[in-house]
């Protein structure tokens, strides 16, 4: 089996740039423009966790590649990676577009990143047992600038938190917004304040 260790930083650039460019020409302009700024938000997060920036520029690239597919062609596509499907991806297939583009990056660019794929497989809802990096994009996903609701109040709040801290943020503001937390969310969330509550 492949993993993280397999991949040098050369190569990981490599899938980068192909990677950018499949979706300068396959994204419409905006969600082009929110993966661009989550890339950047998952590589300055990388920094100040001290993790490998490049796994994180690739993780931010590639988390959306499949997002504006039509929803049967996510499911079908997420489906290949062996998983089956929690209630809400069954209700909205469209929360499946992560694991889609995981296939798609391992199948069709040759990623076998482990750190990577698994980053991008679980940033919709996240997962218990998280890495830091699977943390980072999950986070960086919800806290990109262009965001609407990220103003200077929540950008605020961001400031000297370690990365379950930033976890632990983004799930109760989503939740402010009045979102209900998927099964998988509520399993990680409640994980991580466990582990914060334990230091």
């Amino acid at each position: 089996m492949h993993t993280s260790r397999n991949i040098s930083s050369t190569d990981i650039n490599s899938i980068s740039r192909l990677v950018a460019a499949y979706l300068q020409e396959n994204l419409s302009p905006s969600r082009y423009t929110h993966t661009r700024s989550v890339a950047r938000c998952a590589v300055e997060l990388c920094g100040r966790f001290g993790l490998d920036e490049s796994q994180g520029n690739l993780a931010g690239l590639g988390h959306d590649l499949a997002r504006e597919w039509r929803p049967e062609h996510i499911r079908e596509t997420a489906l290949e990676d062996g998983g089956g499907m929690c209630a809400a991806e069954q209700k909205e297939p469209l929360l499946m577009h992560g694991r889609a583009a995981a296939v798609v990056l391992q199948r069709d660019f040759g990623l076998y990143n482990d750190e990577v794929l698994a980053a991008i497989r679980t940033h919709t809802l996240g997962a218990p047992g998280m890495s830091s990096l699977q943390k980072v994009l999950f986070c960086a996903d919800y806290l990109e600038p262009h965001r609407r609701y990220m103003d200077a109040t929540l950008r605020k709040r961001t400031e000297g938190l370690d990365v379950n801290e930033l976890v632990i943020l983004v799930v109760e503001h989503n939740r402010s917004r009045g979102y209900e937390l998927a099964e998988p969310t509520r399993q990680m969330y409640d994980q991580v304040r466990q582990e914060v509550r334990g230091r």
